[in-house]
């Protein structure tokens, strides 16, 4: 079980107002944030990025869970994060893919090389589907390429 404190929030039912602020957010990397009592504050930039996510997600009528996670986790936490197997997290960190630390007996993964390794599989996919669209168009895209002749 991850080590978390979880909140599930539905979509506010008038999404007019979602929608405007989506469109408020937009891509900024600058927010502030301005209390009743007139301090402010600077948002990071990675608070607006998740702001972003929410708020378009609950646009889309979905509602969105939020999760505290620590910043060591066990193999069975980190597999769950990045939606694998723990066998499978196992054999990239006995591959070397993904670096862990043995504090004690059990091996631990730092919350920054994971969500780095995650991001490193995604871009690999990516380049992995433009090389095959790349190929496809050097190739050129028939429609009859596997009809079978009689």
């Amino acid at each position: 079980m991850l080590n978390t404190v979880e909140r599930t929030i539905a979509p506010p039912p008038a999404t007019a107002s979602l929608s405007l602020l989506q469109d408020t957010l937009g891509s900024t990397r600058h927010l502030r944030l301005v209390a009743d009592d007139g301090t402010s504050a600077e948002v990071p930039a990675e608070i607006v990025g998740a702001l972003q996510g929410i708020v378009a997600a609950m646009a889309a009528g979905k509602a969105v869970r939020v999760e505290s996670v620590g910043q060591m986790l066990s193999t069975q936490e980190a597999a769950d994060l990045i939606g694998v197997s723990r066998p499978t997290l196992v054999k990239y960190l006995d591959e070397g893919r993904l670096p862990s630390v043995r504090p004690g007996t059990h091996r631990r993964v730092r919350l920054d090389d994971l969500i780095a390794f995650e991001q490193g599989i995604r871009r690999e996919r990516r380049e992995i589907l433009d090389e095959m669209t790349r190929d496809e168009t050097r190739d050129g895209l028939r429609g009859d390429r596997f009809a079978t002749t009689r």
